[in-house]
């Protein structure tokens, strides 16, 4: 679904929950993409979302779009459940290259939610991209978290918007 098919969807809840007497939904949700990730792709690191694509304008969710490492740190306002959701596009640098990924919070340092990952095809540069790195998250207080690179062997780059491939993402919807 692209960018603008999300923000037509929310809407159309939005417009179905008036009609049945709901009132407007207060969801908070955003759509995040990246550019290209070259470096910084060791354990440890975090994927770089740098460009919020679709974002209720609520703050509840807020992507920041700083370079390199500074980019990429969402914040989740305290008292309410989000599904989050990322995956990506990675091309290696050898035929068992891999990339493993996790949700982290990075305000009480513990990982959280089911891992993503994927692994080279069978020829040094192919990309594969079935991994999904997803969550149901309720913080208690205002929580920073990243999806973080928890192992890897010669990812040389994390696809973004202009690949190809397929764009590199992370969804983040409020659900209660």
């Amino acid at each position: 679904m692209g960018t603008g098919a999300s923000q037509i969807f929310v809407e159309k809840v939005r417009e179905a929950a008036a009609i049945l007497g709901l009132g407007t939904p207060a969801l908070a949700y955003m759509l995040a993409s990246m550019d290209d990730q070259s470096s910084n792709l060791g354990s440890g690191n975090h994927v770089e979302f740098d460009s919020d694509e679709v974002n209720d304008g609520s703050g509840a969710i807020a992507l920041a779009t700083g370079a390199g490492q500074l980019g990429g740190l969402i914040t989740l306002a305290a008292g309410r459940v989000y599904e989050i959701t990322a995956s990506l596009v990675v091309v290696y640098g050898s035929v068992s290259g891999f990339l493993r990924y996790v949700w982290h919070d990075n305000t009480g340092n513990v990982d959280f939610g089911i891992r993503g990952g994927q692994r080279s095809l069978t020829f040094g540069t192919d990309i594969f991209t079935p991994g999904i790195a997803t969550a149901i998250f309720a913080p208690a207080v205002e929580t920073e978290i990243e999806l973080r690179i928890d192992g890897e062997f010669q990812p040389t780059t994390i696809r973004g918007l202009t690949a190809p491939e397929g764009t590199s993402f992370a969804k983040v919807v409020e659900i209660g």
